[in-house]
Formats: C-alpha cells, sequence, structure tokens
C-alpha cells in the first residue's frame, strides 16, 4: 500500500509558516475529499499561504462550485487546524476543523446545518520547469489520446481526447502524480501516473498504475501549449493557448466560459467543441474568468459589457502572433458565455466567427424569471404560488432598478418572508452585497438588440428541453434580429429532447451526450477557415 509520507519536521514547519509574518510569499497545498452526511464525496484543495500580512490561503472544489475561495480565518497549531471561508449566501460561513495525524489532515467541515467529513494529503512543491515538462500529449491507445495541460492553479490537469473526462493530476513525487479521484477514494493513493525520461533527460512516456494493471502512453508532438497573460485595461488574465504542432498560421477561438465562478479547468479541452476543433487544426485560447484562477479583476463588480472586452483583450493576443491568422479568429461561448460572444463580436472586425451555445433569446430579467418559476413548477406548486413568485420576482428586479422599486420590494418582505414563492430570491440579501449592484449593470440586457448588430457568420445551438429559458420564444427573438440586422450567414440548431447542458435521456433513463454536437459546430466552423495542413 503506497502512503503519501510527510517529513517529520513538518508540523512545526507548518506551525512557523503560520506564526511568523514571512518576507516572501510560501505556500503549501493540500488535496483531499469532503463527504456530506448525505451525498458523494468531492474533491477538494486546499492552499494555505505565509505573506507579510499573515497566514491566509484559499478552498477549491469544483463540485461543490467553490473555486478558489479565499479563506477569512486560519489557523494551525502543529497539530489542529481550524479554517473559514464565506459562503455565496449572506451571513453563511463554511468551518472547517481538523486534526493532523500519520500525515492525514481530518475533520469536519460545517456550513449551517450541513456537515462534511474530510480528509487531506500534502502535495509536495514541484519546480515549474519540471512540471512544464510533463505537458504534452500522449498516446495511450491507437484512437485514444490523454493532454496533459496546465491548470487555472498552477496544477496539471490530465484530459482524456477521446472520452472528454478530466481531472486533477497532482504530485505524489517529482515525477509520480495521482488524479483527483484517486484521493477523492482514500488518501492512501494506489493509482498514479509516472512520468518516464530518457537517457538524456527528456520526458519520453508516462505509464498509468491503475487498479494493478500498468499501461505506458508515449509522448507525441501533437500540440503546442503556452501559458499566456493578456491585459484589458488594469485587469490582467491568464490562460493556456494551446495549437496545432503542424505548420501555421492557424485558425483560432477564444473561448468564453459561463456565469459564476469559471477557469479554464471548465473548459480544458473536455468540452466536445473544444477537442473536435482542436483535432482539426484549430487552436485555442482557454482563460480564466477575471477573479477566477489565476487572472485578476472580479467578475462580482463588472458588467456582461467588461467581460466581452475581457475575450476582445484574447482576440488582440491571437492577433498579434505570427502562427496565428488573424483574419481567421472566432469566438465561442456557452451558456451565459453565449450572450457574452455576441456582445463582443458586435464591437470588433476583429471577429470572424461566433458559436453562442445555450444561450437564452430573451433578456436577461426575463430569462432569470422562466428558470425560478419553471424549477417552481417541476416541484408541483400551484398556479397561485406561481403567481406569486411571477410578481415577486417583477419587485425583485425593478428593485434593481430604481429607489422606488426598492422601497416597493421591501414593503413585500415581511408577508414574503418563510414562502416557497420567494425562496430563491436575492431580494433577502443586504443592500450591500455584491449580488445587487452585479444586477444593476446585468439587469435590462436583451441579447436580440445586440444579435441585430452582428453581420458576422453565427452558430446558435439551444437544447429544446433546456428549463431555464423559454426556448420557443427565444428562437423566434433570434430569427427576427438576424433578420432585422441583415446578417445573412446565421444557422439557429436546436437539439432535440436536449437540455441546457446539451444532454439527453439515454434508453436507460440517463444523462448522456446529445450526439453529432461536435460534428455539427466542427463542420461549420471549418466551412469559414482554412486549416494550415
Amino acid at each position: 500500500m503506497k502512503r503519501i509520507l510527510i517529513e517529520l519536521a513538518f508540523p512545526l514547519m507548518l506551525l512557523l509558516l503560520f506564526a511568523s509574518l514571512a518576507s516572501s510569499k510560501d505556500s503549501l497545498d493540500w488535496a483531499g475529499a469532503a463527504t456530506p452526511a448525505k451525498g458523494n464525496p468531492v474533491f477538494i484543495k486546499l492552499r494555505f499561504e505565509s505573506t507579510k500580512a499573515g497566514a491566509n490561503g484559499f478552498f477549491h472544489s469544483t463540485g461543490w462550485r467553490i473555486i478558489g475561495r479565499r479563506f477569512s480565518q486560519v489557523s494551525f497549531d502543529g497539530h489542529k487546524l481550524h479554517f473559514e471561508f464565506p459562503s455565496q449566501e449572506p451571513g453563511k460561513t463554511y468551518m472547517g476543523e481538523g486534526q493532523l495525524k500519520d500525515g492525514v489532515i481530518s475533520g469536519k467541515i460545517q456550513s449551517g446545518e450541513d456537515q462534511s467529513s474530510f480528509h487531506l494529503v500534502r502535495l509536495p512543491q514541484i519546480p515549474s520547469k519540471i512540471l512544464e515538462s510533463y505537458v504534452g500529449a500522449y498516446q495511450l491507445t491507437p484512437d485514444r489520446v490523454v493532454l496533459i495541460t496546465w491548470g487555472a492553479f498552477g496544477h496539471l490537469r490530465l484530459v482524456d481526447l477521446k472520452a472528454g473526462s478530466k481531472d486533477f493530476l497532482l504530485p505524489l513525487t517529482e515525477a509520480t502524480f495521482f488524479t483527483g479521484v484517486a484521493v477523492t477514494a482514500s488518501p492512501n493513493i494506489r493509482d498514479t501516473v509516472t512520468f518516464i525520461r530518457d537517457e538524456s533527460g527528456v520526458v519520453k512516456a508516462m505509464t498509468f498504475r491503475v487498479g494493478g494493471r500498468e499501461l505506458s502512453a508515449p509522448k507525441i508532438d501533437l500540440y503546442k501549449q503556452e501559458l499566456v497573460t493578456f491585459r484589458n485595461d488594469k485587469v490582467t488574465l491568464s490562460g493556456v493557448l494551446i495549437t496545432p504542432s503542424t505548420k501555421g498560421p492557424h485558425p483560432a477561438v477564444v473561448y468564453i466560459e459561463g456565469s459564476g465562478d469559471r477557469t479554464r479547468d471548465d473548459a480544458c479541452c473536455g468540452n466536445v467543441e473544444v477537442r473536435s476543433l482542436l483535432a482539426r487544426g484549430v487552436a485555442f485560447l482557454l482563460y480564466d474568468k477575471r477573479g477566477t484562477g489565476s487572472s485578476g479583476g472580479d467578475w462580482h463588480t463588472s458588467s456582461f459589457q467588461d467581460l466581452a472586452t475581457d475575450a476582445l483583450a484574447g482576440v488582440r493576443l491571437l492577433k498579434q502572433r505570427r502562427d496565428i491568422n488573424p483574419r481567421q479568429i472566432g469566438l465561442i461561448g456557452s451558456s451565459q458565455g453565449g450572450w457574452i460572444a455576441p456582445l463582443a463580436a458586435s464591437q470588433s472586425k476583429d471577429v470572424a466567427f461566433v458559436v453562442s451555445i445555450s444561450a437564452a433569446g430573451v433578456p436577461v430579467a426575463e430569462q432569470e424569471k422562466y428558470d425560478q418559476i419553471n424549477r417552481l413548477r417541476t416541484q408541483g406548486q400551484s398556479e397561485d404560488v406561481l403567481k406569486k413568485a411571477d410578481a415577486f420576482l417583477d419587485l425583485q428586479f425593478d428593485a434593481v432598478r430604481s429607489r422606488a422599486g426598492w422601497e416597493r420590494l421591501q414593503a413585500a418582505l415581511p408577508e414574503a418572508r418563510g414562502q416557497i414563492w420567494a425562496s430563491r430570491s436575492f431580494a433577502w440579501y443586504p443592500k450591500e452585497h455584491w449580488m445587487w449592484a452585479f444586477w444593476r449593470k446585468i439587469v435590462d440586457y436583451d441579447p436580440a438588440l445586440v444579435l441585430e448588430k452582428v453581420r458576422i457568420p453565427v452558430l446558435l445551438i439551444i437544447g429544446e428541453r433546456d428549463a431555464g429559458q423559454p426556448v420557443h420564444k427565444g428562437v423566434e427573438r433570434i430569427e427576427s434580429a438576424f433578420k432585422a440586422g441583415k446578417n445573412r450567414d446565421y444557422k439557429i440548431e436546436v437539439i432535440s429532447n436536449a437540455d441546457h447542458s446539451l444532454q439527453v435521456l439515454d434508453e436507460n433513463n440517463r444523462l448522456a451526450a446529445a450526439t453529432g454536437i461536435d460534428t455539427l459546430i466542427t463542420d461549420w466552423v471549418l466551412r469559414r477557415v482554412t486549416v494550415a495542413k
């Protein structure tokens, strides 16, 4: 049984790290799992930092949609660990208590009435140059390639380019790594990935040891990868540029993620449109949304316009490169990113095409209201409840628009307290909460008015059963917008029985990716660009 070993001096080192005001920034990374009392374990990663301001760090869990959230409090006495970080819900905090024993920190995380057990193992610090030597493509089987790429927080990611599965790749030693799945199951690491070097020190292969089996995958020259940064005014954005290894210049895509905390890890070549186009010779810029991962700024205080100019800053970066065709740079956006991509394209002649996925064709407030009421409907709530929810949500959005609207909402809150038709509203958040300022910037955004101004090729893909938007009405508005703007090269594709994630129920009543999405997007894009041979 292989186990992560911690040096005997480590508890003292960590204590000194947290207690001192270090003159330079140090960090310690831990990874493991949190297991709710009712539910499946989720991967978690914690980073503890010592700076001039004292001990800090962040908590990260994609399963909980907590992306690099900063601790509000952290302490360690050599054996017992305590940390806290805020929930997105006002007044709610996550609190963790753990104890170090035999190289593993175990304990509980509490948030309100929800409690989860957790375990963590320490990750050794590996120099960036060594990590960079592992980045690349590896041929696992004749028809299966895995990609090692850079993640959003300085770690590596392992992506199966055939299946689209992706996971953290975390160090056990300088050459041996394990996946997030492996440490989620147990702090005793059994399944590993080991990188093999030749006599000259060049990485030539990696070996998988999974379930007692061993598979070797030679490194192949399929893609080039480069960590990049680019600026939009005062905001510095970070990401990875992946280009085919064939001679350029290549057509390229800037990928725009959806709402909330999103990093390059969310796309990271796992999305079918990214994998398919990469395989056909199209380069991709995947970047961390402002305020997440390694990017500066804060999306909580940003408008759609801010996010659109972030994407255009990525376009400018690609235009300056000799390996990219400056006339064939497109935008692909998913969900909220499907709104941002056309907005960016409407303001720049440098965008060659747009692919918008699962973005509603109605104004933002209308889409949000439809989503909220539809959730109540699927719970079997009565028409009376739905009508009350509709009216209350109108008050919520009017409160964003004007002081008079705010006063009307405050007057309605006593009657609404505790009612299911008002339970999911942000009306309960205090006035200083970031949600109010954020919604003030986006509440009346109308994607149809933007699409009228987009006259380059556009492909829009929407799931027929997307429960978060009025699909039929949205498609009609989109069609009218293109006709009003005299766009002669657009396509609206509604995927039968597909949801917001473009998944459908299979014969076993399980969700699976709708077939043909990769072909639809790839064929459409390749008819509008020239791929270098």
